[in-house]
């Protein structure tokens, strides 16, 4: 599963893995494991918890470094400073970056399905627990929305924002009226490359740019925004990013911010299906990608 573990044959070759599930019958279906346990995880895990408490953060300094080093590699090799793409459009990272400072990486960011969910784990910066919601490798397209508004009632105190491509809200965008109905304040930020993102850099990198059904039609999210009685902002180049940004957050409900992105910037590391871990791809044909 390419969602998940990668080729099977290939996962974690070097690691001794721990398996716990409450079902017996899954422990040790994939992957051979060292330590199977069975078991409710969050009994399991709160019993493990004095173990780590157990080990000195110095023993494991060397290997603190390392995570360093590559969290830094990673960045500096991705990061798009000035805010804007080869084609001068809007680079996605410096707007994810933008929405976590302005937000002083103190509110509750809710990922969609795409390139969108890989920009803001990357970028966002999160200092704090329980600040990001994401569905992971479920591929929920149009989570992000109705997720934003659970987390938004269930930390009130939190400013709350729903990280989406304009592929993912236009599938449940009509929950925009339950957030002016029960006046949930959820700032929206759609990321609208007019493209199904992660399906149109797949064609471009595993099929040789073969594209096929990726290209995304839209409205003019502002004007959808409004017909529900929501406030609609608008960015297009980086200078309007802070701008734009602030005023959804002065808004005293929800609001949406309709940022027009790169059509063509790509998001690493990906995974071709069938490959494992090892086979990463971290970088595809210019610096600029």
């Amino acid at each position: 599963d390419d969602r998940v573990t990668g080729n099977v044959r290939t996962y974690a070759p070097y690691a001794r893995i721990v398996h716990v599930d409450i079902d017996p019958a899954e422990i040790g279906k994939n992957v051979a494991v060292e330590v199977p346990i069975v078991g409710d995880a969050k009994r399991v895990l709160a019993a493990l918890l004095p173990m780590v408490a157990a080990v000195e953060p110095e023993a494991r300094r060397e290997y603190f470094d390392q995570l360093a080093e590559w969290r830094h590699d990673s960045e500096s090799t991705s990061w798009h400073g000035s805010g804007a793409w080869r084609d001068g459009l809007l680079s996605a990272d410096f707007v994810v970056e933008r929405i976590g400072e302005l937000t002083e990486h103190a509110g509750t960011y809710v990922a969609d399905v795409g390139q969108n969910q890989m920009w803001l784990a990357r970028y966002a910066g999160f200092r704090r627990p329980n600040t990001h919601v994401s569905s992971g490798g479920l591929g929920t397209m149009g989570f992000s929305v109705p997720a934003a508004m659970g987390a938004a009632l269930g930390a009130p105190e939190r400013e709350t924002w729903a990280i989406t491509g304009d592929g993912g809200f236009q599938m449940t965008a009509q929950e925009l009226m339950t957030l002016v109905q029960d006046r949930i304040p959820v700032k929206i930020a759609v990321f609208d490359n007019k493209k199904l993102g992660m399906i149109r850099q797949w064609q471009e990198i595993i099929y040789a740019g073969n594209y096929h059904s990726a290209q995304l039609l839209g409205p003019d999210y502002i004007k959808f925004a409004d017909a529900f009685g929501i406030p609609g902002f608008k960015a297009s180049t980086p200078d309007e990013v802070d701008p734009a940004i602030r005023a959804a957050q002065a808004v005293d409900g929800p609001a949406l911010v309709w940022f027009e992105i790169a059509e063509e910037q790509n998001i690493f590391p990906m995974m071709p299906a069938g490959k494992g871990l090892s086979d990463l791809i971290e970088k595809w044909g210019g610096a600029d990608e």
